[in-house]
């Protein structure tokens, strides 16, 4: 850190806190909710720097967050002493590059993959806002990632007005999520792409109050998601479309005219596969084995970490890569997404910050499990569409970064997408189950009274 950094990032972190304290100044927002984005915005940007300051000098200066930074510097620098090239690199396709252009990419690490090259990219871009100071460019970055968060936080709200300071902790507060989303890195822009997402889509299809505004942020949203890692998208829409389906379809009144929409969809559920079986087989062959190629490639690169740098590796047992194989591991894989590293598995300081989060969420877990009890805790997924939607994408994306990381370290990165879901469910199910054992208790009370 120089004395240029020293200058730079006191007057970033104030003009990014300011902007944000004005937005939330004229928002019609409680006291309440407009503290917890004080809060939240001062603890992300916090985290920013920290995350900098962690791989500066814990982890010596490596890192990808470093090699982003490092990549987008060379199409700043392009994009200011030789425009042409700058946007070249930015913007144009195989065919149209140079020979300059060529030559510059063939020492940039990140346009290996075009999902890395995205990244710096964007690094470039807000460059061009921070005079490339990699401490100002991590700080926009980080609040990006908020955004997002705070976007979701606002569905969340206006569906559970009372949980206001639960959903604070789920969106905002967990720490794992504000600090691997903080930094110059894919997750930070997947996680504020997918709360974004679901923003868009509240509004456009659950709620409808607004058109033009979600379509937009859906659109923008999803095409990052997809170039930067498109299995957090195809794990959100089955969660979203059955919160979707089952939302409207409460509507239907009466169960005769439920009777006909359920039997209508089934037969055109049945009638597409049938129509459509010899195209879906021959893309789930492609599917399945591009998931296992890349699986292996990820399960072989952390285990070799672990193995030759001491990493925090983990495994899944023996694996045998067919259907069947790959299905039988989908709890274990589910499991040390939510709830490892335990306790005993820790082996440095980042592990044991990860493990006592992941311990905290095992025991909330268990506390909604037994406060709703085993046949509520079901009935209340299954009646509320918004429940069973986001365990559906906690569980698909939960068995996605379980399966493929191998790599406690990786995964803590990997996983945050779905943790605020996560923690949003248990605590819906908390308030659900408080209501109906507070029903059945007026319920009680009053035919006790009746009795007399």
């Amino acid at each position: 850190m120089g004395i240029d950094d020293l200058i730079i990032i006191p007057i970033y972190f104030t003009a990014l806190f300011l902007i944000g304290f004005t937005y939330i100044l004229l928002s019609r927002e409680s006291n309440e909710v407009k503290s917890f984005f004080l809060g939240g915005l001062a603890l992300k940007l916090s985290a920013g720097l920290i995350y900098c300051l962690l791989f500066s000098v814990y982890y010596g200066g490596t890192g990808d967050t470093f090699q982003y930074f490092k990549d987008g510097s060379v199409i700043y620098d392009q994009l200011l002493n030789n425009f042409d090239v700058g946007w070249g690199l930015l913007f144009l396709e195989e065919k149209v590059w140079d020979t300059q252009t060529c030559e510059l990419m063939s020492y940039m690490f990140t346009y290996q993959g075009t999902s890395m090259a995205l990244i710096s990219k964007f690094s470039a871009v807000i460059g061009l806002l921070t005079f490339n100071n990699f401490y100002a460019t991590t700080l926009i970055f980080s609040v990006i990632s908020f955004s997002g968060m705070w976007a979701l936080y606002k569905v969340m709200i206006d569906l559970y007005p009372k949980l206001t300071w639960q959903m604070a902790i789920a969106c905002l507060f967990v720490p794992s999520v504000v600090f691997w989303g903080s930094g110059i890195m894919k997750d930070t822009v997947t996680i504020g792409c997918t709360g974004w997402f679901v923003y868009g889509f509240y509004h456009l299809l659950i709620k409808k109050d607004k058109l033009i505004v979600p379509i937009v942020v859906m659109t923008i949203s999803a095409l990052l998601i997809l170039n930067i890692k498109f299995y957090i998208l195809a794990a959100l829409l089955p969660g979203l479309m059955i919160w979707f389906v089952g939302h409207h379809f409460s509507y239907f009144i009466g169960w005769r005219i439920k009777s006909i929409v359920s039997i209508f969809c089934m037969s055109a559920i049945a009638f597409l596969a049938w129509f459509l079986w010899p195209s879906i087989t021959g893309n789930f062959e492609n599917l399945l084995e591009a998931f296992i190629s890349e699986a292996l490639g990820f399960q072989r690169w952390h285990s070799f970490l672990f193995e030759t740098e001491g990493g925090s590796g983990y495994n899944l047992g023996e694996i045998d890569f067919t259907p069947i194989g790959i299905l039988k591991k989908v709890p274990a894989s589910i499991n040390v997404s939510l709830f490892r590293p335990y306790l005993f598995e820790v082996k440095n300081p980042i592990m044991l910050v990860t493990s006592l989060e992941s311990t905290a969420i095992l025991m909330l877990s268990i506390y909604a499990f037994f406060k709703a009890g085993a046949f509520r805790f079901f009935k209340i997924i299954c009646s509320k569409p918004i429940l069973l939607g986001f365990i559906i994408f906690v569980f698909a994306l939960g068995f996605i970064v379980g399966f493929t990381s191998f790599n406690f370290g990786a995964l803590a990165r990997y996983k945050i997408p779905f943790m605020p879901f996560y923690l949003a469910f248990l605590f819906i199910i908390i308030e659900e189950a408080r209501l109906a054992n507070k029903a059945a208790r007026h319920l009680d009370r009053s035919t006790s009274l009746f009795d007399r």
